[in-house]
């Protein structure tokens, strides 16, 4: 865009705004001036900002072709000093205030173990990821999200390597952009702004959950700070990536385990909380390989008795008669006592 003799680019908005906020900070921490606040903060400051520029070094070769790179360095490590040191002295000043606050409050209303409590938090977490989502538009699609693209469109078969079940929801997405908005980028949008609310919502219920237990109340607000702030986290929950689904029913399965450990009798007296407990493993199981690979083995099977000679064939058939006759052996000892163990309970 053209102003006057100007030229704008998109992201010279963001700069702009970006530039406003450093400037609103710094004031904000001159009005908390301390001296020696000022120095520990300087200190902190100017290290984490060498770390930053010796990265961004490191990832960019060639930095130093001209002058205009070096003055580009010096920009960055200025603006990282200044973020950092005004949000120290700005964060450090305030600690005291707010542990005041937290001991004259018991307990926060959405942090309360009730069900309007895991909306209110998985907003909150939503809306940290909202910068993530903007800055990396589309979302980040890793390679073998691409091959699983490609695999849901038809162009490549399926295998054991990526689950069916995270395939034929990417595929469902991309169509759903394809057919609506006529875009294969938005059908990709669409996957990460589902797992981005997905993972709000399993994130808040851990914050429940903790709750429920009686948690106190700063090791949750921790808890929401993590999830909210930790890069980690957050640049994962806008990838395409078959091991983030997976990775957040294993977050379930642990919430259920330690239902099971720590209130036994409850757990298992409820059908419901059982179901769910057993959708949740069924659900981790399809979000890895589970779904293919019993279709591989038996098609695998089949293929070699046919195409070996006889004598062979009579060995790999006994081999799987025999694993199945264990298998069944087991399942006749085992839930007898498992029924007994629930009538105990």
């Amino acid at each position: 865009m053209l102003i006057g003799s100007f030229y704008f680019q998109g992201n010279d908005f963001k700069w702009i705004i970006v530039g406003t906020v450093l400037c609103i900070l710094f004031s904000k921490a001159l009005e908390k001036y301390n001296k020696r606040l000022l120095i520990c903060s300087g200190i902190y400051s100017f290290i984490i900002s060498c770390f930053a520029i010796i990265g961004y070094i490191a990832v960019n070769e060639g930095i130093f072709s001209c002058k205009k790179d070096i003055v580009m360095l010096l920009c960055k490590f200025e603006a990282y000093f200044v973020c950092i040191m005004s949000l120290m002295m700005i964060i450090i000043d305030n600690i005291p205030k707010a542990i005041e606050k937290v001991k004259d409050i018991k307990e926060y209303r959405f942090f309360t173990s009730n069900n309007k409590s895991i909306i209110v938090v998985a907003i909150i977490i939503f809306l940290s990821y909202i910068p993530y989502i903007l800055n990396y538009y589309p979302g980040n699609v890793l390679i073998d999200s691409v091959v699983q693209i490609l695999q849901g469109a038809g162009a490549l078969n399926l295998t054991n390597h990526h689950p069916v079940l995270h395939t034929e929801i990417i595929a469902i997405c991309m169509n759903i952009g394809k057919t609506i908005f006529n875009s294969y980028q938005t059908g990709a949008f669409i996957y990460i702004l589902i797992q981005t609310m997905c993972t709000s919502i399993i994130f808040s219920f851990c914050i429940y959950y903790m709750a429920r237990k009686r948690v106190p109340v700063f090791i949750r607000i921790l808890a929401m700070l993590f999830y909210m702030l930790c890069p980690t986290i957050c640049f994962y929950t806008i990838t395409m990536y078959k091991d983030i689904p997976f990775a957040l029913t294993i977050l379930l399965t642990t919430i259920g385990l330690t239902e099971i450990a720590t209130n036994t009798k409850n757990f298992f007296s409820s059908k419901k909380r059982m179901g769910i407990f057993m959708v949740v493993i069924l659900l981790a199981m399809l979000f890895r390989t589970v779904v293919y690979a019993p279709i591989i083995g038996i098609g695998g099977v089949i293929k070699v008795i046919h195409q070996s000679n006889t004598s062979m064939a009579w060995i790999i058939g006994a081999a799987v008669i025999t694993i199945l006759v264990v298998v069944a052996i087991l399942f006749a000892i085992a839930m007898p006592k498992f029924k007994k163990l629930q009538d105990l309970i």
